[in-house]
């Protein structure tokens, strides 16, 4: 059933045997006392150490009857920088050739999900049977783990099978990261610490479920190790904002300035980064809960196989129950994390809003202070104008008594003068003064009035021009919403004098 979806897989996979150091072995040796070996491996060297021990018919039953287990490792491309944790990869590169790689899945008995499980990358466990066609009994039990891709954590495919008369396990581990060291995130390679913990545990070797237990027992121990790094970083974001004091022995910053001392963009994207991650994290956490209550399970099933002792079950069985509690409340501690970071980013918020308002109520300050002094502008420039219009109507009323007053003045100048006889005894003709005198004041007077008239109403086209539209005779209505026309045409209306007309 899974054979099309395998022939897919292996199809989008790039086989590169030629990189060197991408595949090594954990294996027990085949001894009465067997010793634990780990060595680097070579595509080419694969068939000889696969024929050393496997499953494949003819070949030769191990020696010793207290079980062991044979893993090898492949090493996985990596990751670009800016891929996505959950994304899953079109195509992967793996460090070994196609026909090693169908060698295993033959020699051990893998699981067929095993190549469809290079690409996936959400998490997932499955375990299959294959029993004896004469008794019926178990022959193999097949476990296939896809651990959910967390780059700080892990991304790997483990799958093994178990024999149950010979009590051999035979396993399969790809992932990147796990024969070289992930430098990115300052890992060291999975197989380095997958054989740091089997050391201890050679007695328990025969055991279906002991690979299985080892890899999550490290996704276990890496998720708490980068949850400690993520809590780390969010004690220091909330240092940062500086309103959160519980859990501290001693408020570590002033608050004299805040919120104006918070450097919101900058807080925001680590409150939002570090909300992300103890998601991601508490999602990887969730998955290892629940792979290790299915591995509990699966042990549980699994103490009645034949090369299986007692004492050996309740150990792992132990052990496996014991992880289940901590990842437990690993997840717990994940989501108080999480609720803390959208308490700070509501705090964050506030914050920000406060920040505005403050921002909002200065300028409002300075454009009630721009209209005072535009106010006592206008004000000032009221009794300038004033002014101003008080010295016009003053040169206007001496104008208007120099003109009335100068053709009299003119005539009598004129008329004294020696070319003329004005003597008293000819006074009778003084009425010729009279006649010169009153005409050429109306005709000063009225060419006087004419005039002003003639200034004053190009006065006013003017200012409605300036008023209106400016040079081009355009109008259009000034910047300030007319405030200033307005005051400009309130204020001539008030101040210009206008002669009155009968």
């Amino acid at each position: 059933m899974f054979k099309a979806q395998r022939q897919s897989a292996l199809e989008q996979v790039r086989w590169k045997p030629e990189h060197s150091g991408g595949l090594s072995v954990i294996e027990t040796t085949d001894e009465e006392t067997p010793k634990l070996r780990h060595s680097g491996l070579k595509d080419a060297e694969v068939q000889t150490w696969v024929l050393q021990n496997s499953c494949l018919p003819g070949v030769p039953p191990p020696k010793t009857k207290s079980g062991g287990f044979r893993l090898l490792l492949c090493e996985r491309s990596k990751l670009p920088l800016d891929a996505v944790d959950c994304r899953p990869a079109s195509s992967r590169d793996l460090y070994m050739s196609r026909d090693s790689f169908a060698l295993i899945e033959q020699a051990f008995r893998l699981s067929d999900t095993t190549a469809q499980d290079l690409f996936f990358s959400n998490g997932g466990y499955s375990r299959f049977t294959e029993r004896d066609s004469s008794t019926a009994k178990i022959k193999y039990l097949k476990v296939a783990i896809q651990a959910r891709r967390k780059l700080e954590v892990g991304d790997c495919v483990l799958s093994v099978c178990h024999c149950c008369e010979t009590g051999w396990t035979y396993g399969f581990l790809c992932g990147e990261g796990v024969v070289e060291s992930n430098k990115r995130f300052g890992e060291v390679a999975l197989a380095s610490v997958m054989l740091n913990l089997l050391r201890p545990c050679l007695h328990l070797r025969s055991h279906v479920l002991l690979l299985p237990a080892m890899l999550l027992k490290i996704y276990s121990m890496r998720i708490v190790s980068f949850m400690y790094k993520q809590l780390s970083r969010l004690n220091d974001l909330e240092d940062e904002i500086g309103v959160t004091n519980a859990g501290r022995c001693e408020v570590k910053r002033s608050l004299e300035h805040w919120p104006h001392d918070v450097d919101i963009k900058d807080t925001t994207l680590g409150l939002h980064s570090a909300g992300a991650e103890l998601f991601y994290l508490n999602q990887t956490s969730c998955w290892t809960h629940e792979c290790l209550k299915f591995l509990c399970q699966l042990s549980a099933d699994c103490s009645d196989y034949p090369n299986t002792s007692p004492a050996t079950c309740l150990e792992v069985q132990q052990a496996i129950e014991h992880e289940i509690v901590r990842t437990q409340w690993v997840g717990r501690t994940l989501a108080t994390g999480k609720e803390r970071t959208q308490a700070q980013l509501s705090v964050l918020y506030s914050a920000a809003s406060q920040k505005e308002n403050a921002i909002s109520i200065k300028y409002s300050r300075m454009a009630q202070e721009q209209n005072e002094n535009s106010r006592k502008e206008v004000h000032l420039n009221t009794r300038i104008a004033t002014s101003t219009k008080q010295d016009s109507i003053a040169m206007t009323a001496f104008t208007f008594i120099a003109a009335l007053f100068l053709p009299g003045t003119y005539t009598s100048s004129l008329f004294s003068m020696g070319m003329f006889d004005w003597l008293p005894s000819n006074a009778a003709k003084c009425y010729a003064y009279w006649c010169i005198t009153v005409p050429m004041t109306a005709v000063v007077m009225a060419g006087w009035f004419t005039w002003y008239k003639r200034a004053d109403q190009a006065f006013q086209r003017e200012m409605e021009h300036r008023l209106g539209g400016g040079d081009d005779g355009e109008k259009k209505p000034p910047a300030d919403g007319g405030l200033q026309a307005r005051t400009e045409i309130h204020t001539t209306a008030k101040i210009t004098w206008r002669p009155k007309h009968k």
